[in-house]
């Protein structure tokens, strides 16, 4: 049908921490990733992986993950953030170039005070004190000053299928993995969202 799909990989918490402790001569990423990451290539499908430059920028933002919440697996801000500037870089190939109108702004979102302990910041660091709630980017729309609604339905050239891990640090304030791409590329994005399905959503959707 003449649609190029591209696959963003959203690395796991432990795909990020382990360098940390592994050899630098030595280490190697994740062994099922590689097979699966040549795997696409070899079926022409494009893999996106944001994991390299994420460990080049480990000390540009805060948080990528709640680290101090071992069973909470999502990714967020530093994750969210550069894998939608690394995508950005991809899909300006499909762009004229011409400049539009600003669409979007960008403000300092906060997670709600007295929510579960894993949106405050962790103990140890006196630069984001652990009874603060974690802040991380919102996009709004520029004339309403209302967070963008991406939907199925919204009129643009890219179609976004994920589940809740492209979703964070905070979907309903602005803050996704969408939002921060609308923000870079000045575009709107139109998005399938399906809860806690990543393993059926591209078959489901895709049908």
């Amino acid at each position: 049908h003449n649609i190029d799909l591209i696959l963003v990989r959203i690395p796991g918490k432990g795909d990020m921490a382990e360098a940390f402790f592994a050899n630098p001569d030595e280490y190697m990423p994740n062994p099922d990733w590689l097979k699966f990451q040549i795997a696409c290539l070899s079926n022409d499908i494009e893999v996106i992986d944001p994991l390299p430059e994420m460990w080049k920028r480990r000390f540009d933002y805060p948080l990528f993950y709640f680290y101090h919440e071992y069973k909470e697996s999502h990714p967020l801000t530093g994750t969210s953030c550069i894998t939608a500037e690394i995508l950005s870089g991809v899909l300006r190939r499909y762009e004229d170039g011409a400049e539009s109108k600003k669409l979007y702004t960008l403000q300092t979102g906060q997670y709600a005070e007295n929510m579960h302990k894993k949106y405050y910041y962790p103990a140890g660091n006196n630069l984001y004190p652990a009874d603060t709630a974690i802040q991380f980017p919102a996009v709004l729309e520029a004339l309403s000053g209302k967070v963008p609604e991406f939907a199925p339905d919204t009129v643009s050239k890219y179609i976004f299928l994920s589940n809740s891990f492209a979703a964070y640090p905070q979907r309903k304030s602005g803050g996704s993995i969408p939002h921060y791409l609308a923000y870079i590329m000045n575009k709107p994005m139109a998005w399938f969202y399906r809860d806690g399905v990543g393993n059926i959503m591209l078959r489901t959707l895709l049908m």
